[in-house]
């Protein structure tokens, strides 16, 4: 009887750590995934307003440079 009670109350106390570490893990899990998932937001944020910055002042440069000389050659060709 008395090896009965032992083993049931190893049992238990093994469930409740078994619960402690799965709730941890879970826990974990979640903070990984959340922290990743932020991480790649960011970048993703990051390279698109790069990029769409990038863009943005190789446009106002390119008009910038070329629509002068689109006016002169217009001007001169008038003339």
């Amino acid at each position: 009887m008395n090896n009965i009670l032992t083993c049931t109350l190893i049992l238990k106390s093994c469930v409740s750590i078994a619960k402690v570490v799965v709730v941890v893990v879970v826990v974990v899990v979640v903070v990984v995934v959340v922290v990743v998932v932020v991480l790649v937001l960011v970048a993703t944020a990051t390279v698109a307003a790069a990029l769409l910055s990038l863009f943005f002042f190789q446009t106002l440069f390119c008009f910038g440079t070329i629509l002068p000389f689109c006016f002169l050659a217009c001007v001169t060709n008038k003339a």
